[in-house]
């Protein structure tokens, strides 16, 4: 047939405008770690580092946006066979190592460079997770189809928790429930899952370690405990209400000093310094960015596309409510970033590439297909 019969189909531009509140977020956390080096609080590594992973996922981003995320599918057996070697990594004595403030051996450090394997596996799991989902969409309320998908999402969840990094684990649980809702999966089987997370609660609690047993028992009474377990959050919303309205701005007499300013409580460094005026702007750009992935989602024309949205929107909206409720002193401290803002390079590499594959999905949109519906 000629070129006239089959006319080359126009794509429609990447999306850089949503693109921009992502740099945006993050630029701003390069300016934080500056701030904070500038005032003796981190090392100048910690701001390289930052700067590095935001280059590095920009460029992430705009090559994951040009690339039809059908195709990245031939690349998944590859990435499912590196992030798992990356965790097991962690067993070799010499490359794992425990930052200061953390609690566990969940980080590999060669050299200058330094990653959390756990924080790859999410990405990877959006990926394989979406995948699984679209190959038994039409079947997926079948009962044993619904028990090799909580197969699935058990794997790398597991897998998390081996590292010690308990936080990223329940990062990766909840994205598994998300997008296995957005599916349609029946209430029926919605109500038995339920179930079986009510008998499993009190045996998870059993093998919590002590230490976080005794940071729920305190989490919204840090003051309990305010030279213990609760010394951190006790000091973060101490830090969050000295700033008031408008923040201290750089005085240093009214300054509240908070252990993981710089990552896990950088919420309280911004009330502190800039105000709830500037906490609530972050706030708004990241709900922007969530809506923007849920709008995404929702025009999908196929279950890979609109699973790989889901998936994303679950990744960061999660980290961004755990990160908030450690702050606010709703939940235990777990160790959670917050996404685009917190120090931690794998952790922002990871959130541009989760915007990289929606910015894929709003560009190739393959023909409509069924969606399921819940009953």
């Amino acid at each position: 047939m000629s070129a006239k019969q089959h006319p080359k189909q126009d794509l429609p531009a990447v999306d850089y405008g949503i693109f921009f509140i992502a740099i945006l977020l993050s630029a701003f956390s390069c300016l934080l770690l500056v701030m904070l080096y500038l005032s003796g609080e981190i090392q100048v590594r910690a701001v390289v580092m930052q700067v590095m992973a935001f280059v590095l996922g920009f460029g992430l981003a705009i090559g994951l946006s040009n690339v039809h995320y059908h195709l990245m599918v031939k690349l998944i057996p590859f990435l499912v066979i590196a992030g798992v070697a990356l965790v097991l990594l962690l067993k070799v004595p010499g490359l794992a190592y425990m930052p200061e403030g953390s609690d566990d051996l969940a980080w590999i450090r060669v050299g200058y460079f330094s990653m959390q394997p756990s924080e790859t596996l999410k990405i990877i799991f959006i990926y394989t997770f979406s995948i699984h989902l679209a190959a038994v969409w039409e079947k997926i309320n079948r009962f044993w189809v619904f028990l090799t998908l909580c197969l699935h999402g058990a794997i790398p969840t597991f897998l998390v928790v081996d590292t010690g990094d308990l936080g990223s684990a329940l990062v990766v649980f909840l994205v598994f429930a998300w997008m296995l809702y957005a599916a349609g999966i029946s209430r029926k089987l919605l109500a038995l899952g339920v179930l079986c997370l009510a008998f499993a609660a009190p045996v998870v609690w059993h093998f919590l370690p002590d230490y976080l047993q005794t940071r729920f028992k305190i989490a919204w009474h840090p003051e309990l405990d305010s030279l213990g377990a609760g010394f951190q959050q006790y000091r973060g919303i101490m830090a969050l209400q000295r700033g008031g309205w408008t923040g201290i701005g750089s005085s240093k007499e009214a300054y509240v000093s908070v252990p993981e300013c710089y990552n896990d409580f950088v919420f309280s460094y911004i009330g502190q310094r800039f105000g709830y005026v500037c906490c609530a702007a972050v706030i708004v750009l990241l709900t922007i960015l969530l809506i923007w992935i849920l709008s995404v989602a929702a025009q999908a024309k196929d279950p890979l596309g609109h699973s790989l949205c889901i998936g994303v929107f679950a990744m960061i909206f999660s980290q961004t409510v755990i990160n908030l409720g450690m702050v606010l002193c709703l939940i235990p401290v777990v160790g959670i970033t917050l996404p685009f803002v917190s120090a931690g390079g794998t952790s922002m590499c990871v959130c541009f590439a989760g915007i990289g594959m929606v910015m894929s999905v709003h560009r190739f949109q393959p023909i409509p297909v069924r969606r399921n519906v819940r009953r």
